[in-house]
């Protein structure tokens, strides 16, 4: 059996995010096919609590873990210029985690990157494999989100950060062996870097299979409500939902008397949590531990993001549980779906507005969607088919 080094910046269990749940499946293709050895950092204590739960569960006895929380602030970004790294990639650094992965990393055939931000702890004289998951063109979240900045200056660094992780991203890329990418717009973005394309291949991300087990929803078992479901301490999702707040809530409550808008995720930063308090209905859950009680009661899941990359495994959840969804062009990339077919794709406010309010009173539309959909993640995205790519990779 080869024995094979997986790198990840955080504990990918619960699997309760989309970073973490492709971290939990690429794991579970591995696990039984080949002698693994995970590092990886704990970052609350929440992880720390189910540690042992996670490597019991894989069956895993060689692991190497270490708690590392590094704020992204102004301190740590200056360290991080003085470091010549960008602040992603500083965050996820640590003197003891290097040594460590120095003294064992050559025992092993090949290692598993997942993440851009753990290739730094490879030794360019390392002989094995090395293959690299990105859930994400980095450069392409940083460049989207500087074109959003109002503040001058803020919008400045963004941008040179920006400049700085593709720098970084296309010297990681040259050194290793293969690149996984979950979409074909990340691929994509790898290749304007000057990637040659020989180099990647796709590895399409997946949310959620079981859910596609539970029964469909019925139009008639819901209630007039909205559902959102995302990690809130990733910039992307509190930037959408405030966006979607302040310019689309008021549109769709004027249509819908008594409406709700539940959001579950934990981490709120507290803008978020002011201009939630505006409103009596608007209902921050914090962390939800099983998403089926919203999923079987709302209506309407929506995922209002400006900025991001790849695919988006909220969605992919939504339409795996046949949640009828609205979402943007950018919450929908990389997905193979058709807007008013398989989910509601709105490129301004207006038609955000207007997409949920059609899903909210009609019937016929919205089963259209919640068929579909749950058809569509059957026959593209079920994760069998990326094991099985997996192992020819790694063969």
């Amino acid at each position: 059996m080869k024995k094979l080094l997986f790198l990840t910046p955080e504990l990918p269990y619960p699997p309760d995010s989309g970073g973490r749940l492709k971290s939990f499946m690429l794991l579970e293709c591995l696990s039984s096919k080949y002698d693994l050895h995970i590092c990886l950092f704990t970052k609350t204590e929440r992880q720390k609590t189910h540690e042992r739960e996670f490597f019991k569960k894989f069956k895993i006895n060689n692991f190497y873990s270490e708690h590392l929380n590094i704020k992204r602030n102004i301190k740590n970004l200056i360290l991080s210029y003085k470091n010549g790294i960008p602040l992603t990639v500083y965050r996820h650094f640590s003197k003891n985690f290097k040594n460590y992965i120095e003294s064992v990393i050559e025992q092993f055939d090949a290692v598993f990157i997942d993440y851009f931000s753990m290739a730094q702890y490879i030794t360019p004289f390392f002989k094995g494999k090395r293959i690299l998951h990105t859930h994400n063109a980095e450069y392409i979240m940083w460049e989207r989100k500087a074109s959003l900045e109002k503040n001058p200056l803020i919008k400045f660094l963004i941008y040179i950060e920006s400049k700085r992780v593709k720098n970084y991203e296309k010297s990681i890329y040259k050194n290793a062996d293969k690149i996984l990418c979950g979409s074909p717009n990340d691929i994509e973005n790898i290749e304007r870097i000057g990637i040659g394309k020989n180099k990647i291949e796709l590895i399409s991300t997946t949310g959620d299979n079981n859910l596609l087990l539970l029964p469909e929803i019925s139009y008639s078992a819901t209630e007039k409500s909205l559902f959102y479901a995302g990690t809130l301490s990733w910039d992307a999702n509190s930037d959408g939902l405030i966006w979607f707040i302040k310019n689309c809530w008021e549109g769709i409550t004027q249509k819908n008397p008594g409406i709700k808008l539940y959001i579950a995720g934990s981490s709120a930063c507290q803008k978020l949590k002011k201009i939630a308090k505006n409103f009596k209905n608007i209902i921050l859950l914090g962390y939800v531990d099983n998403l089926e009680t919203y999923y079987s009661k709302c209506r309407v899941f929506i995922a209002p993001l400006r900025f991001g990359s790849g695919i988006k495994v909220k969605v992919l959840n939504a339409m795996y549980r046949g949640i009828p969804t609205v979402t943007t062009p950018i919450g929908a990339e990389g997905i193979e779906a058709t807007d008013m077919v398989h989910l509601a794709i709105a490129e301004n406010q207006e038609k955000f507005i207007d997409k949920v309010n059609i899903l909210l009173n009609e019937n016929t539309i919205w089963e259209k969607l919640r068929d579909n959909s749950r058809m569509l993640m059957r026959e593209k995205y079920i994760r069998g088919q990326i094991c099985k790519k997996l192992d020819s990779l790694l063969e």
